[in-house]
């Protein structure tokens, strides 16, 4: 689902956050407005209508998406059919989950770094954020995309 204009579409139920943050910092006409969209994983049909309607994106951007090992093949096919060269995932480490998510994107032709961590509970690198669990930025890159630039 594409953000025409300010307002979210009625079945942009999963993001309004991110439509707001969007509406907050950036006006409804500027040209390097982010585009939001729902793709539903490992939706080919999804993925094709997002590409034919507003091209290949350049960046995928995920957040709290990463806590459920059976979803991370949907996930992971759903990048792949996006096509975007790079991806960054902020994950909430519990449970291995972040590792065992960094393994599968590995063995599927991603290379996976870790840009940073922060602990947002009190007395960790990220301030006092209550019960919070410790976070960290992903960055996917696609393998071949890597070795265009070397």
């Amino acid at each position: 689902t594409h953000l025409d204009g300010c307002a979210p579409p009625r079945d942009l139920v999963a993001v309004p956050l991110t439509a707001l943050n969007l509406d907050a910092n950036f006006a409804c006409d500027e040209a390097h407005r982010p585009a939001l969209h729902a793709v539903r994983w490992g939706s080919r049909r999804d993925a094709q209508a997002l590409i034919a309607q507003h091209g290949q994106p350049s960046l995928v951007i995920g957040s709290d998406i990463c806590y459920e090992p059976t979803m991370f093949s949907s996930l992971l096919d759903t990048l792949s059919l996006l096509g975007a060269p790079c991806a960054l995932l902020a994950v909430t480490l519990r449970d291995g989950c972040d590792m065992t998510f960094s393994a599968a994107a590995t063995k599927r032709g991603w290379a996976v770094s870790r840009w940073w961590g922060w602990d947002p509970s009190p007395g960790g690198a990220g301030g006092a954020c209550g019960d919070m669990p410790p976070n960290s930025l992903l960055r996917l890159e696609r393998e071949r995309d890597m070795e265009r630039d070397e």
